[in-house]
This record gives C-alpha cells, sequence and structure tokens, in this order.
C-alpha cells in the first residue's frame, strides 16, 4: 500500500520535472507528461479506496468507545471489498499491456 503511494509521488515529480524542461521540447513533455497522467489516474482509486480504510481505522483507534458497537465494521468490510476488487482488476497492468 506505501508502494502505491510511493509511485504516486514519484510521478507527481517526473510531472513537475516536465514541466520545468517543457521550454526545451514541448511536443515531448506534453506527450510525456499525458502518459505519467494517465498512470497516476490508474492508481488513485486504488490509493483512495486504501486511504478511506486507513482513516476507518484510525476512527475506531481515536475514538474506541464511540466505534465498540461495531458500528464501523460494516463500514471497513465494504471498503475492504471495494479495495479488493480495485486491486484485482486489469488496472496498471492492463494499461501497461
Amino acid at each position: 500500500e506505501q508502494a502505491l503511494h510511493k509511485c504516486r509521488r514519484r510521478l507527481k515529480k517526473v510531472r513537475s520535472l516536465l514541466r520545468l524542461v517543457r521550454p526545451g521540447d514541448e511536443i515531448f513533455c506534453s506527450t510525456e507528461n499525458q502518459c505519467y497522467r494517465e498512470v497516476a489516474a490508474l492508481l488513485a482509486e486504488p490509493r483512495e479506496a486504501t486511504a478511506l480504510i486507513e482513516t476507518i481505522d484510525r476512527l475506531a483507534k481515536n475514538f474506541p468507545e464511540q466505534s465498540a458497537g461495531g458500528g464501523l465494521d460494516a463500514v471497513r468490510d465494504t471498503l475492504v471489498a471495494r479495495q479488493h476488487e480495485l486491486h484485482g482488476g486489469a488496472g496498471l497492468g492492463g494499461a501497461i499491456a
């Protein structure tokens, strides 16, 4: 999960570097930027799903009395199912192939 986050951060850095060198070759930079943008978009949903689960876990940890009845369990289970769905799809691997 952290790898997904690191990858997205690195893509942002590469895209910012492309913006810096864009005056040297605008066509190349535009094409490359579009490719990196598409890859980042593919990673956004799986990362968001993971972040939502992490948020639920933090809420349960920080507010144990309010979450003692298991009120967050159903929400977390739904988010975990969605996460598995997103990670199991073609996603990035399908886009690269």
